[in-house]
């Protein structure tokens, strides 16, 4: 009987052990996900007029290649976005991002130096602004691409 009970006290101790270990474990880091997806604009928006279609305003197309912006539909769990924006004529392209009750999400020129945050918004829409960036930076669109890329992490 008392190789028995040696027995059932080793198996404890190891299962104590064991469950002592795991619970003492650091947590693991949440994994970055991330989502590339790219759109094509043909001309800069007109910027007094990026709004909802009832207002008479530019909508966007889901991934849609609509004038000036190009919207891209958010999926469960993006948080944030990175934009790059790739203009034919070679020169940096100002842009500005908006929600979907077209409210503003920030700026870019040329790409994000930072990801920009887009919790709970249904879309992402990006427009292509005429002129010069906000810092006064030489900008010139014609026809290019869109490249954004959404994140859980930013």
């Amino acid at each position: 009987m008392s190789s028995r009970r040696l027995v059932v006290a080793l198996l404890v101790v190891t299962l104590a052990g064991s469950a002592t270990a795991a619970l003492a474990a650091p947590k693991k880091k949440p994994k970055k996900v991330e989502r590339v997806a790219e759109g094509v604009y043909q001309t800069p928006a007109v910027a007094p007029y990026i709004g909802p279609a009832s207002s008479g305003a530019i909508s966007c197309e889901p991934q849609g290649s609509a004038p000036g912006c190009v919207s891209f539909p958010m999926q469960a769990g993006e948080l944030y976005v990175d934009i790059a924006l790739a203009d034919q004529a070679g020169q940096a392209v100002y842009a500005k991002l908006f929600d979907s009750n077209f409210e503003e999400l920030g700026e870019v020129c040329g790409a994000s130096d930072q990801p920009i945050v887009v919790s709970g918004t249904a879309e992402v829409i990006v427009a292509i602004i005429e002129g010069p960036c906000a810092d006064a930076t030489p900008a010139l669109a014609t026809t290019g691409t869109i490249t954004a890329t959404f994140s859980n992490l930013p």
